[in-house]
């Protein structure tokens, strides 16, 4: 295992152990981001179970692939959601970071910049 690891897994310890003893609990999350498949909302029913007050950040825009999604499909799946979640506790994501392997993925910048476009464009039509 890696040096850096290691450190980093000794002081989890380290802060779990003080907060144990001294009797603080980590606040509760503001935000909850499931990662909801395509076309299953069930990881998205067990987030609303716990998102009571939360908001649920919804990864819907893919960062693997230079296509752009269709606007309607992504507001037919923020409707789908909202059946779950109250659509104010709602919002909009690419799924993870443009480069989530060591290789990258096949974007260019403006990909990347398009893809961000889109999530304004629908996030304005959705919540204004």
């Amino acid at each position: 295992m890696p040096r850096q690891l290691q450190e980093h897994l000794a002081r989890e310890r380290r802060v779990r152990r003080f907060r144990r003893r001294a009797g603080v609990h980590r606040p509760r999350r503001r935000r909850l981001l499931p990662r909801v498949r395509h076309r299953t909302c069930r990881r998205l029913r067990a987030a609303a179970l716990r998102a009571q007050g939360q908001t649920v950040v919804l990864g819907l825009v893919s960062s693997k692939v230079p296509e752009l999604e269709r606007k309607d499909d992504l507001k037919r799946r923020i409707d789908a959601a909202a059946k779950f979640v109250p659509l104010e506790n709602l919002c909009l994501s690419p799924q993870c970071g443009f480069s989530s392997t060591h290789h990258g993925n096949k974007l260019t910048a403006d990909d990347q910049w398009r893809k961000l476009g889109l999530v304004l464009e629908v996030s304005n039509s959705v919540w204004g």
